[in-house]
């Protein structure tokens, strides 16, 4: 399926989901969306793991699912069962609580190493684990704080669509009609820097 049929699908399908599900199914704190969010990070850290360390063994894809899903799983469920109003103590309490729990779980094997020599890869492993925390875990609990607010959530969420795929539409749009300077990113080669800028 080519890049342009994937993007008119999802402006033409998948937004208007998004957007109906938002405003007319907010219940147990929009809980079609936590699903979708709960699967996007999933994927995205299975992804990082293969970009990072391929061919993974299915205990070490299990931890990472752990790492990444840790802190999104328990801003939902805080939010789920706390009424509060604020959008920073919604995300910050549950996220950081297992952030550090996560992050020390996995400090373990640098901090224990089995002899001198396992050092290396432990602390390689630890900055990974880092990165699977933070980049799919504690962004994709940013989202699933957006769920809980009570009075405004549908408007958090619908703002937050509207600026995604504006920027994501508009880079494309930008790259494809006026980008030159190809190439500069290895993970994502046809990106260009005009559409970036």
């Amino acid at each position: 399926m080519s890049n342009y049929l994937q993007r008119l699908l999802l402006v033409g399908i998948g937004v208007p989901v998004l957007v109906l599900l938002i405003l007319y199914v907010p219940q147990f704190n929009h809980l079609p969306i936590a699903i979708l969010v709960l699967l996007f990070c999933a994927g995205s850290g299975l992804e990082l793991l293969h970009m990072i360390e391929p061919g993974s063994s299915l205990a070490r894809k299990t931890s990472v699912l752990f790492l990444c899903l840790s802190p999104v799983l328990a801003t939902y469920l805080y939010g789920l069962l706390f009424n509060q109003e604020s959008l920073i103590s919604i995300w910050l309490i549950p996220s950081s609580l297992f952030l550090l729990a996560g992050f020390s779980l996995s400090a373990a094997t640098a901090a224990f190493p089995i002899s001198e020599k396992n050092i290396p890869g432990a602390l390689e492993k630890l900055s990974y684990n880092a990165f699977y925390i933070m980049y799919p875990g504690m962004l994709g609990s940013s989202i699933m704080a957006m769920l809980s607010i009570k009075e405004h959530s549908a408007q958090y969420l619908l703002w937050f669509m509207i600026i995604v795929f504006g920027n994501d539409s508009l880079a494309w749009l930008v790259g494809i009609t006026i980008g030159k300077k190809r190439n500069i990113f290895m993970v994502s080669p046809k990106k260009s820097l005009e559409g970036l800028i």
